[in-house]
């Protein structure tokens, strides 16, 4: 763009004619701009100073603006010819001219000339604009407007404004300066995927019926607030697993939950993009979710949460009742013999049984059963007691004979499962007895077998010898003094002077009882390194030949003191425990069993 400009003419000797023009003005309505021009001799001052000339002429715009014939003494400097006019621009303000010069100097024929070519600079045509609100965004909630601020450039000057949105337009004619529109909200369908998008606006300029020229700027358009997907239907629906469904109730770690969407939308034209249910517990970024049993009770929400293709989020929460419920317990057992009405009595045909547990109800729908039975130490099968209640009960039935000792189970049972107790009442008390035959003796109580059995607190006060044993003295003693097994017998107690035990030591031994009604048991252990300790498990079948077949399963201990746990093996119903010294060698335990976990649990007088 140029507001002024010159050329030199090719020269005669030292003389030539110089051109050049300016800028005087732009006329904005006339779309013209106005310049001034002239015509000077140039060139070297030197001697000729001046050369007769004539035949100048001037086009301008491919206009003629001068011509003279006249011979004139050309000197540097002399003026020619001078003027204004007038260039009009394009419709769109924008214009370029070629100016052109020739003249005869010295000579009567034209003999010097030149010419130049500039684009003006552009008159402005079309009407300037501009939006509010500053940042040129608004709401579409059919209340905010979008207002455009027009600055006419030529007096008398209409515009039609249209406003465009992607499909959607709307045009406003015959505008003057100002102009407002409000976007309807079903305009943001045409932007799915983004909570805020843009249009133009574009202003055309008339003068007339004559189209000036057009300005665009972009507005920007934003979903409102309340523009946000929406959550259908949700199907909620009870997994019971063992639970009956008659109850129709959620239960603590056995009822399940499956929660599906079944329907939800968009808004104004955006899709689901992503749908999560979750809960303390579980979540799936799917539109179900099936959960395992619920470990939690009380209210259980799930909440929903669905994403639209402009990020928008809708909420909804899904909640269910989950009764409180764990397996039933009995957290003490403590039985004694009793009389008919429950006096507590040595002598006494019945039982007391002292007993707290737990179990839920399930607002009534649980079936709850307390059961007792009882049994010689020695049967194998039960008599039922019936139901017991707590926190006493007696049972029995007057039938719980004083010459021999029996195990009490406790079983608390509910609609899923049982747990059992076992306790042990003993015979009746006696100081001493001896039993029919002459070949049993005990003290505390009824003998019942052949030997010697000790049922009360005993202390030796004097030296206790064993044959072949005296260096294990020690050992059996701090094994056996002060213990006494609650309510199971101890079992045998087998000795040997190292290496495993011969036929000729397990002749010596009584034979295995039978076990405890348990799966476990603890036995406490002296701090020697020198004392070996053995547990020998037997099946019902083995007893008959036990003397000279190995046991069932045997764990063995050597040097460690505390306690070591047992674990009863599947087919065992007899045990005996095992005493052993290390002397001259290694005495070696089996090592051929699959004990993991083992306990004999011995309480202490």
């Amino acid at each position: 763009m140029a507001s002024s400009g010159s050329f030199n003419t090719s020269a005669y000797n030292h003389r030539y004619l110089a051109f050049e023009w300016w800028l005087n003005n732009q006329n904005i309505s006339a779309n013209k701009s106005n310049i001034g021009w002239r015509l000077v001799g140039a060139g070297s001052t030197a001697s000729p100073q001046y050369y007769v000339s004539g035949n100048f002429k001037v086009i301008i715009d491919g206009v003629q603006r001068h011509f003279s014939a006249t011979r004139i003494n050309l000197f540097s400097g002399t003026v020619v010819a001078s003027g204004n006019c007038d260039i009009s621009h394009n419709s769109d303000g924008s214009r370029s001219f070629t100016a052109t010069a020739e003249a005869g100097i010295y000579y009567t024929a034209v003999n010097v000339s030149g010419s130049g070519s500039w684009a003006l600079n552009t008159i402005p045509r079309a009407s300037e604009f501009s939006l509010t609100p500053s940042n040129k965004t608004i709401v579409a909630d059919n209340l905010n407007m979008i207002g455009v601020s027009i600055t006419p450039l030529i007096a008398g000057a209409t515009h039609d404004i249209k406003y465009q949105y992607g499909g959607y337009s709307h045009t406003q004619v015959g505008v003057g300066s100002y102009a407002a529109y409000t976007v309807p909200k079903e305009w943001i369908n045409a932007s799915p995927n983004t909570a805020t998008g843009s249009g133009t606006i574009t202003v055309t300029t008339k003068n007339g019926s004559t189209v000036i020229g057009s300005k665009t700027e972009t507005f920007y358009l934003t979903a409102p607030a309340d523009v946000v997907p929406t959550i259908g239907d949700v199907a909620v629906t009870r997994i019971d697993n063992d639970v009956p469904p008659q109850w129709g109730l959620y239960i603590q770690n056995h009822s399940a939950v499956k929660i599906e969407v079944l329907a939800a939308a968009g808004a104004y034209g955006s899709g689901i993009s992503k749908c999560e249910i979750k809960s303390s517990d579980f979540m799936s970024s799917q539109t179900i979710i099936v959960t395992d049993k619920l470990p939690r009770s009380g209210p259980y929400p799930f909440v929903i949460t669905v994403t639209d293709t402009r990020g928008r989020t809708a909420t909804e929460i899904a909640e269910i009742q989950v009764e409180a419920y764990k397996a039933p317990s009995i957290s003490s057992a403590k039985v004694d013999r009793c009389l008919a009405g429950g006096a507590i009595d040595d002598d006494g045909t019945y039982v007391l049984a002292q007993i707290a547990d737990t179990v839920y109800s399930l607002l009534g729908n649980n079936t709850i059963q307390r059961r007792a039975e009882y049994r010689r130490v020695g049967q194998s099968s039960w008599t039922a007691g019936g139901p017991y209640t707590k926190p006493l009960s007696v049972i029995g039935a007057g039938l719980i004979d004083v010459d021999y000792s029996y195990e009490i189970k406790l079983t608390l049972q509910d609609s899923f499962s049982a747990v059992s107790v076992a306790a042990f009442i003993p015979t009746a008390f006696t100081t001493v007895d001896y039993r029919a035959g002459g070949k049993g003796i005990a003290f505390g109580q009824v003998a019942q077998e052949e030997g010697f059995t000790c049922a009360m607190a005993a202390r030796f006060r004097a030296r206790v010898a064993f044959d072949n044993l005296e260096q294990f003295l020690p050992f059996l003693v701090s094994v056996l003094d002060g213990y006494y097994t609650g309510s199971w017998e101890i079992g045998s107690i087998s000795a040997s002077t190292g290496g495993n035990s011969t036929a000729a030591d397990r002749a010596r031994m009584p034979s295995p009882i039978p076990l405890p009604d348990a799966s476990d048991m603890r036995l406490s252990l002296p701090a020697d390194p020198w004392v070996y300790i053995g547990v020998h498990f037997y099946t019902t079948a083995a007893i008959s030949s036990w003397l000279t077949s190995a046991s069932l399963m045997e764990n063995n201990v050597m040097g460690v003191a505390g306690s070591v746990d047992f674990e009863i093996p599947a087919g065992a119903t007899h045990y005996r425990v095992a005493v052993g010294a290390r002397v001259g060698g290694v005495y070696q335990p089996v090592a051929a069993n699959d004990l993991t976990k083992i306990k004999l649990v011995r309480t202490e007088v």
